[in-house]
């Protein structure tokens, strides 16, 4: 069976801290954007940017990023989603 992630880290210079994390078995990118559709019901206040991977119906593979401090000019400190499948 085929099994994928929904990975929700908050990055910054020291590391990162597990924010959300949920094990699905099947493939939720059912139309094109659906991560993004599930991102904003799990994190409805945050202004996520696509980054890496592709946002089209059934891939397996899908990345957002949001600065949570871009208008300071600081890259480092960052919250990353990604949608992925995960090893057979």
């Amino acid at each position: 069976m085929k099994k994928y992630e929904i990975l929700i880290t908050a990055n910054h210079d020291e590391g990162s801290v597990l924010v959300f994390k949920e094990l699905v078995s099947i493939n939720i990118m059912i139309k094109r954007g659906a991560f993004l559709d599930i991102l904003n019901k799990i994190m409805p206040t945050i202004k996520w940017e696509f980054d890496d991977g592709c946002i089209d119906e059934d891939t397996e593979y899908c990345q957002y990023v949001c600065y949570t401090e871009k208008e300071l000019g600081n890259m480092s400190e960052y919250l990353l989603a990604s949608w992925s499948k995960l090893e057979d």
